[in-house]
């Protein structure tokens, strides 16, 4: 900003400042629950007003992204304000004045914005934002003023700090790695198909992990991640932003892709990890066609018994007939017979539990990547009394939604 400039934004805020006639706010300000300061109307039904800082703001949901009072300095970052305001118009004014004023570490207005509304506008929000890039800030703390017809109304501060060194950072316990998966068991949060081959098929994902180290002590810094999806042509195609503040309890954050058909082509890509602007850790992977649709025969054997003995090893009262009890269980053992036919094909199964009004009570889900010697899946149910009734029962199992196998058994008082 040029020496001119500099003393016409002077001139302006004293000009608008001279302005105060009698005034309609409390002299001694409180701080309300979101750290703003406020200058409460003598008139309870007059203007009151919210602060909130944040990094950015979703176009799609609008939801704010990296809220906080500390914030790191960053090339090409800004740090955004949402001022909300209560009882607009409440007093039938045909336009109402406020000027939102930055005011940096030397207690000087570095921006001042004047924002006019009207009733037409239905507004209730505003917003402002200023860049805290190396080039144009130092660190320190600053202030965001709301001034209502010239008369300050609310305040409130936040801290700008020095972007941490990334050798810094990893002596401190952050890794270098990503994981790739393509899918997460909701409940557990386990990773399944952990890889770094995809097959392009139906509504497929890949989806990446970082794991963030322990607490890390961080003073009051916050961090400003993104991942960067690369394609076969050596072309960014997507990137996602995540900001972890000093308070975070967060372990893990990630991103996900789709690689359906025709929006994703064969090849070798790239997913590259940025800590601010460096790059913290990178994970090559490729994507595969899904070959040719072949049938798949597969065949399953389906025991139940009721326990396994754990010196013998032995499966315990093996049969169609259990007796409800307390504490027992009915135990499934799936034995896929032709799993190596298919050792090279991804197979989805589904295991249903159906109970005698022929409705199923409990399924589970899994999934045999490509290469996965695995050929047997164990479930149970309980058999309580409390739990089940006396009837007919079903145990069934589905390959791709087709039922496969069936075993039926009976549940006796």
């Amino acid at each position: 900003m040029t020496i001119l400039n500099k003393i016409s934004l002077s001139l302006i805020i004293v000009v608008f400042l001279l302005g105060f006639g009698c005034t309609s706010r409390i002299e001694t300000p409180i701080m309300d629950e979101n750290s703003t300061l406020i200058y409460p109307p003598k008139n309870a039904d007059d203007v009151s007003v919210k602060i909130t800082f944040c990094r950015k703001i979703d176009k799609k949901t609008g939801n704010l992204v990296g809220e906080g009072t500390i914030f790191t300095i960053t090339n090409k970052s800004k740090i955004q304000a949402v001022v909300e305001f209560e009882n607009l118009f409440n007093n039938g004014k045909d336009k109402l004045m406020f000027h939102l004023d930055w005011v940096g570490p030397d207690d000087k207005s570095i921006f001042l914005k004047r924002i006019l509304l009207s009733p037409d506008d239905s507004l209730s929000i505003i917003k402002g934002s200023i860049s805290v890039s190396a080039e144009t800030r130092e660190p320190g703390k600053y202030k965001l003023k709301i001034y209502y017809f010239r008369e300050l109304i609310a305040e409130k501060s936040f801290e700008l700090s020095p972007q941490p060194q990334l050798k810094e950072l990893i002596e401190k316990g952050f890794s270098i790695a990503i994981t790739l998966c393509r899918s997460v068991e909701k409940k557990s949060g386990e990773r399944i198909g952990v890889d770094s081959i995809f097959m392009i098929k139906g509504k497929s994902k890949v989806r990446a992990y970082y794991d963030l180290p322990g607490l890390v002590d961080l003073g009051s810094r916050e961090l400003l991640f993104y991942f960067d999806w690369i394609d076969q042509n050596d072309s960014s195609f997507y990137k996602k932003q995540i900001v972890i503040d000093a308070e975070d309890t967060t372990s893990y954050f990630g991103s996900s892709i789709s690689i359906r058909p025709g929006k994703r082509e064969p090849g070798n890509y790239t997913l590259q990890l940025y800590l601010f602007n460096e790059l913290l850790a990178e994970k090559k992977f490729e994507l595969i066609p899904e070959p040719e649709e072949i049938p798949i025969n597969l065949n399953a054997k389906i025991t139940l018994y009721r326990k396994l003995d754990k010196k013998t090893g032995k499966r315990v009262d093996e049969g169609a007939i259990f007796t409800l009890k307390n504490k027992r269980k009915v135990r499934a053992l799936i034995d896929i017979l032709n799993r190596s036919e298919y050792i090279d094909r991804e197979l989805k199964l589904q295991l249903e539990w159906i109970g005698p009004n022929g409705k199923s009570f409990y399924k589970k889900k899994i999934v045999f990547a490509p290469g996965d010697p695995i050929s047997v899946i164990n479930s149970s149910i309980s058999i309580s009394p409390d739990k089940r009734q006396a009837g007919e029962y079903s145990f069934r199992l589905f390959l791709f939604k087709e039922l496969i196998a069936e075993k039926k058994f009976e549940l006796r008082l």
